[in-house]
């Protein structure tokens, strides 16, 4: 019996001690994007104060608050993020890490700066499939959702909409699982997508 009190404290606190690393790596995902957002929009701020200060030192050429400004926005550095193949790179391989909160910073990052970027499709997919491996089923919902919304024909919005029929099984929504089935079935040409479906279609038909 001791030996068995033993191993249960121990695997209650190692227990513990994971899920606070878990909202550890959480907190820290989510302040890393807060900052890349609050450093471009700094930086396109300032560039917007310096284009439109000239006019105004024209009109108020001795104002030393307005040269005081310019002091602090001259020549401001353009404003530079990380290339989009890189930082899908770098989600891509804390995604096969398991590391699948800090690889969904990556992919929001490319979803919010590079909306015209071959990467976004499958971004979108990553992003959602990383929602889905964290168990935080409604972002991932929400995710598959979009993709269908911006990319309909695109493959990967097909095997998105199979893992949104899971989902839905998860909940017990048998309707909305056989729908979503259903419009891969009918929509997609990709031999092994359709036979996904037609198969998850016949478990719950």
């Amino acid at each position: 019996m001791q030996v068995y009190y033993a191993y249960k404290s121990h695997y209650s606190e190692e227990k513990y001690l994971r899920s606070k690393l878990k909202d550890l790596k959480k907190a820290y995902s989510n302040l890393e994007l807060e900052k890349y957002f609050v450093d471009y929009h700094y930086k396109e701020f300032q560039q917007n104060v310096a284009g439109l200060l000239p006019d105004a030192i024209k009109k108020q050429p001795y104002s030393y608050s307005l040269r005081n400004i310019a002091s602090v926005v001259d020549n401001p550095a353009p404003i530079k993020l990380e290339d989009a193949t890189s930082l899908f790179e770098q989600g891509r391989k804390l995604y096969n890490e398991k590391e699948f909160e800090m690889a969904s910073t990556y992919f929001k990052k490319i979803v919010n700066f590079y909306t015209d970027s071959v990467h976004l499709p499958e971004s979108l997919f990553m992003l959602s499939e990383s929602y889905y491996q964290m168990a935080d089923y409604e972002r991932a919902t929400d995710g598959v959702e979009f993709l269908v919304e911006q990319f309909p024909e695109h493959v990967l919005t097909g095997y998105a909409l199979l893992r949104l029929g899971k989902i839905y099984e998860k909940h017990d929504r048998v309707e909305d699982a056989i729908m979503a089935y259903a419009l891969i079935r009918d929509r997609f040409q990709q031999k092994d997508l359709v036979e996904q479906a037609t198969k998850m279609l016949e478990g719950l038909q």
